[in-house]
C-alpha cells in the first residue's frame, strides 16, 4: 500500500486504470492507492478422464486417448494453474478441477473436445485439443459347441 500527501490546491485530477483508490477528507488530502495484480497464465496444469483412461500427451497443447468400443461417453477433468483463469470445454464454462458434462463418443472416429483457457487478465489465451478414439467393434470370445482333436487330410 502506497500512501501520498497531495495540498489540495495541487491536486486538481488524477488518472488510474486498476487502481482502487481511497480519500481522506484532511488536509492535506491523502490518497491510499492498492494495486490489485492480475495474472495471465492461461495453462492447464493437468487435463483427465473421469474413467481413468490415461491421455498421451502429443504437444504442449494437444492430447489423445485410444479408448475400447465399450466406453460409450467420458466426463473430461480440465484443472488450470491459476485457479482465476476461465475454461471452456467444447464452448461451455467449466470450473477448474470439475468434471464435464457427458460426452458421447462416436465408434471409429476420433473424437475432437476444445478446452479454451483464457488467463485472469483476459490478456492470454491457449486453445487445447483432446482427441479420443473409440475403437471399432468389440473383442469376443468364441466358444465352439465341439472340440477338435485330430485332423487328417488326405
Amino acid at each position: 500500500m502506497k500512501k501520498s500527501k497531495f495540498n489540495l490546491l495541487t491536486l486538481s485530477f488524477v488518472i488510474f486504470t486498476g487502481l482502487l483508490l481511497t480519500i481522506a477528507c484532511s488536509n492535506p488530502v491523502i490518497i491510499t492507492t492498492t494495486t490489485t495484480t492480475f495474472s495471465s497464465n492461461a495453462d492447464l496444469s493437468s487435463i483427465t478422464l473421469s474413467n481413468g483412461y490415461p491421455l498421451i500427451k502429443e504437444s504442449d497443447l494437444s492430447y489423445k486417448a485410444n479408448l475400447p468400443n465399450e466406453v460409450e461417453s467420458v466426463k473430461i477433468i480440465p484443472t488450470a494453474k491459476n485457479s482465476k483463469a476461465k475454461i471452456f470445454l467444447n464452448g461451455k464454462s467449466i470450473n477448474s478441477g470439475a468434471e464435464s458434462e457427458l460426452i458421447l463418443l462416436n465408434a471409429g472416429e476420433e473424437n475432437i473436445i476444445t478446452i479454451t483457457v483464457i488467463s485472469e487478465d483476459n490478456r492470454l489465451q491457449k486453445n487445447y485439443v483432446v482427441k479420443l478414439k473409440r475403437l471399432n467393434g468389440r473383442l469376443k470370445e468364441i466358444n465352439f459347441p465341439f472340440s477338435i482333436k485330430r485332423m487328417r487330410c488326405k
